[in-house]
């Protein structure tokens, strides 16, 4: 996404279309689909307009503060903290969200204000200002445009081209296939050739970070708690709890298609396609005289003119359709992905 430098977003001038901005921004910083709403407007809320558990499990109010100047540290954040003692149960921390500008000096009074609480047993106290709320709705781009649907068109940068591309490959090739990896890790070919059990950690916190693009804050982390859930159940063994999390998993992973076009589908689909391709190398069916036309059309969409790399991949699929011994080989189609993700790489080197 592109950082606070090419974004300049202005806040919103009402208190409840602030409050909805920041309880989704919180939400992808704290990854917590239960952070909600406290009361109504005209109900005493005790200083908290927002609460719900934060990254670290902590129970965390939010007073949301729509400001045209600079916050007050009296009445704006002290006055609040002091209404917030009374909310129960008791807050484990408590922060300002504001529209305001980031301010030094106000920061540094808040740290040390903070510092005696702790002392005192009391909650810490931050503040986040508009340029942290609007860099957390940058992670997400659904939510971003859900806010600000005017402003979508502005995320689209030769910057993000390529790391969106490759997120799309990557959800491609190892979010539709989590159940064949279970089984080559953990299954008898696994065992066969001693392969690290830890494999499967690796591949699942690699989709954590490339669906986040394709997803809205609440599904993100409701797949975040499946996706950590089967990682418990492979290595405890439970199989048959696994195997529902996965089928669960790779059905939320072939939904995000329907969200994406252009280069980006064409990303993506290229990674189902040259994983089903490794699939049926393990299963030995009868050669696929299709099987170059099924990666051609996306490849053409995602690579345009490079002829270098359609030359490259063409050839491993002519190798693999000539020979037998190549055709039982996963190397084939593995080399495949990897020149697709170098080719990515290096574009977005550029």
């Amino acid at each position: 996404m592109p950082t606070l430098a090419h974004m300049q977003i202005p806040p919103p001038k009402s208190w409840d279309e602030f409050q909805d901005i920041t309880l989704t921004a919180l939400r992808l910083r704290w990854r917590s689909p239960n952070f909600g709403q406290h009361g109504r407007l005209g109900q005493d809320q005790q200083g908290v307009d927002l609460y719900g558990p934060d990254d670290l499990g902590r129970l965390t109010g939010v007073q949301c503060k729509v400001k045209t100047g600079d916050l007050d540290f009296d009445a704006d954040i002290a006055k609040e903290v002091a209404d917030a003692e009374g909310f129960e149960p008791k807050l484990a921390a408590y922060f300002v969200a504001t529209t305001a500008k980031r301010d030094a000096k106000l920061q540094a009074r808040v740290r040390v204000f903070s510092e005696d609480r702790l002392k005192q047993s009391g909650f810490p106290v931050g503040v986040i200002f508009w340029e942290d709320v609007v860099a957390d709705l940058l992670t997400s781009r659904p939510d971003f445009e859900k806010h600000f649907p005017q402003l979508g068109h502005l995320l689209e940068t030769p910057a993000d081209a390529a790391p969106t591309l490759l997120c799309a490959l990557d959800v491609g090739y190892d979010g539709t296939a989590i159940k064949y990896t279970m089984d080559l890790v953990f299954g008898e070919f696994g065992r066969m050739a001693n392969e690290e059990p830890r494999q499967i950690d690796a591949m699942l916190h690699g989709l954590e970070a490339s669906s986040r693009p394709f997803m809205a804050a609440g599904l993100h982390v409701e797949l975040l708690g499946l996706l950590r859930d089967l990682m418990t159940s492979c290595h405890a063994a439970e199989w048959t709890t696994a195997d529902g999390l996965a089928t669960k998993i790779e059905g939320i992973i072939r939904g995000v298609e329907y969200g994406m076009k252009g280069k980006v589908l064409a990303a993506y689909t290229l990674g189902v396609r040259v994983r089903r391709w490794d699939m049926r190398t393990l299963a030995e069916n009868p050669r696929p005289t299709n099987l170059w036309q099924s990666l051609e059309e996306p490849a053409l969409l995602l690579f345009g003119g490079d002829e270098g790399t359609l030359q490259k991949l063409k050839a491993l699929v002519e190798e693999y359709l000539a020979d037998a011994e190549a055709m039982r080989s996963t190397r084939l189609p593995f080399r495949a992905y990897n020149i697709i993700r170098r080719t990515l790489l290096s574009e977005g080197m550029k």
